[in-house]
């Protein structure tokens, strides 16, 4: 049969007069799947960056020129797409580069791709401002977060262990049952912010600002607060066993039946402090400062640190020595 030669196929261009159907393809195949997603409303452009999936590798290169070139929608769902289709491991590990674009994210558009944060271990968001952004339960396993802004960010049960938030602004957010094992936050702020049950174990703090932060019942085992400010932290029911406080300030901080003990003290500020009920066996208490300080119930171990009026004083006071 002599075919129709009125009718276009899959590489010609659309005859005159014809209705376009928005998910054929026009003007000679890839060319007109660019054009339709330079040119089209954000429906036609949605189902153009899908129809370069038909186009193999040049199709895929069309998508990766909207990834570099556009912002917002568009260059969101060029991501979805090829991450949606990557072939491995090492393309998905190269598509996680790309987020945020610097350059051409804004600061909303930030906070939109961390929707699909299930996928975004290692991002790159250093000075990214997240103020009040929803990343709960997300993960953001050794996240790059240098200076982000933090602040009123909900991160509840999010996974942030061994990221690198140093210079961070986490004033008021919450991060309750967070793991931030091994995550550093040298130089961090978290003033009252809530860490209530935050797995810290290993992390480093120094330096940082906890002001008034909820630390009930986190563990801290083995993490590094040198010279951290401390002041009004509650720390009641804490797990602070090989923490490291040298030169910390913690007047007025409740550090009632925590768990202290190895902890390095030394020369920290421990002025109107609550240790009530709390356990410092082994603890370096070189230079301590407790003037104030509530020891009722609270063990000390040996009397390796103190002078005898200091530890007169002390067990007047309701503090338990032992050998």
């Amino acid at each position: 049969m002599t075919p129709n030669v009125n009718q276009p196929n899959s590489n010609d261009a659309v005859l005159g007069g014809m209705a376009i159907p928005l998910e054929g393809l026009v003007l000679g195949g890839l060319e007109g799947v660019k054009q339709r997603i330079v040119n089209g409303d954000r429906t036609t452009q949605a189902i153009a960056l899908q129809e370069t999936l038909n186009y193999g590798e040049e199709g895929r290169r069309v998508l990766y020129q909207v990834l570099n070139h556009s912002q917002g929608t568009l260059q969101e769902s060029a991501w979805r797409i090829l991450w949606d289709n990557a072939q491995n491991e090492q393309e998905q590990e190269e598509l996680r580069a790309y987020l945020p674009l610097s350059s051409v994210l804004g600061v909303d558009h930030q906070k939109k791709l961390l929707t699909y944060a299930h996928v975004l271990p290692k991002v790159k968001l250093s000075r990214a401002n997240l103020r009040g952004a929803n990343l709960q339960g997300k993960n953001l396993l050794e996240a790059n977060l240098i200076e982000a802004i933090l602040i009123g960010a909900n991160l509840e049960g999010a996974e942030l262990s061994c990221a690198d938030l140093r210079g961070a602004n986490l004033s008021n957010a919450n991060l309750r049952r967070a793991n931030l094992s091994g995550a550093n936050l040298c130089q961090a702020t978290l003033e009252r912010s809530n860490l209530e049950q935050t797995y810290l174990i290993e992390s480093i703090l120094k330096g940082c600002d906890l002001v008034g932060a909820n630390l009930t019942g986190a563990n801290l085992t083995d993490a590094n607060l040198h010279s951290a400010n401390l002041r009004e932290v509650n720390f009641s029911q804490s797990f602070l066993s090989r923490a490291n406080f040298r030169e910390a300030f913690l007047c007025q901080a409740d550090l009632s039946d925590a768990d202290l003990r190895r902890a390095v003290l030394s020369n920290a500020d421990l002025r109107e402090a609550n240790l009530k009920n709390a356990n410092l066996r082994g603890a370096n208490l070189r230079g301590v400062n407790l003037q104030g300080a509530c020891v009722e119930n609270t063990r000390f171990g040996e009397n390796r640190w103190f002078s005898t009026m200091v530890w007169l004083d002390l067990e007047a006071r309701g503090a338990i020595f032992e050998n």
